[in-house]
């Protein structure tokens, strides 16, 4: 019996040793083994790259964390082109973090609530050379580990990636 693993994955693992017989096992964990191996290997990591260059604010993460997961807290200082999270999104994005509230003289219920930040991901040394992709560098420094893009002009950027596209 041959079907693709995307048959199977929708079936409890009692149907499916129901619906395979004897040999069949063996091939359909062989299949879904390479599967599981090919998406791990071919992992793509979407990142989240500065626009701009100062401190990280609570007000710009806030605003970008329901994007993906930040590596950055709040007055961290960042700088444009900077990886600052990982979003799933099929393409790199980029982030405003040091966006700061506009302050204004009006006053309304509710507006200055708290922010509840989620805790930004502290990659180890290892995990942030793991991470890395072909246009990205490592800056290593006695206090920081920092993710960067090799371009750090947004717009210069987008001109090389689309190079790239049409070669």
């Amino acid at each position: 019996m041959k079907a693709p693993v995307s048959q199977f994955l929708r079936y409890s693992p009692v149907a499916v040793s129901a619906l395979v017989l004897g040999h069949d096992r063996l091939n359909f964990f062989f299949q879904f083994c390479v599967l599981v191996w090919l998406f791990l290997l071919l992992r793509v990591v979407i990142i989240c790259a500065a626009r701009e260059t100062g401190d990280a604010v609570a007000y710009g993460i806030f605003g970008v964390q329901d994007r993906g997961v930040m590596f950055v807290s709040p007055g961290v200082p960042v700088y444009a082109g900077m990886v600052v999270g990982e979003t799933p999104k099929l393409e790199d994005i980029t982030v405003n973090v040091c966006k700061k509230k506009q302050l204004t003289n009006m006053r309304a219920a509710g507006s200055d609530e708290a922010l509840r930040l989620v805790p930004p991901r502290i990659m180890s040394l290892e995990q942030c050379l793991e991470f890395l992709a072909d246009d990205e560098l490592l800056e290593v420094t006695p206090s920081s580990l920092r993710i960067r893009k090799s371009i750090l002009d947004h717009s210069l950027r987008m001109k090389a990636l689309k190079g790239k596209k049409d070669q």
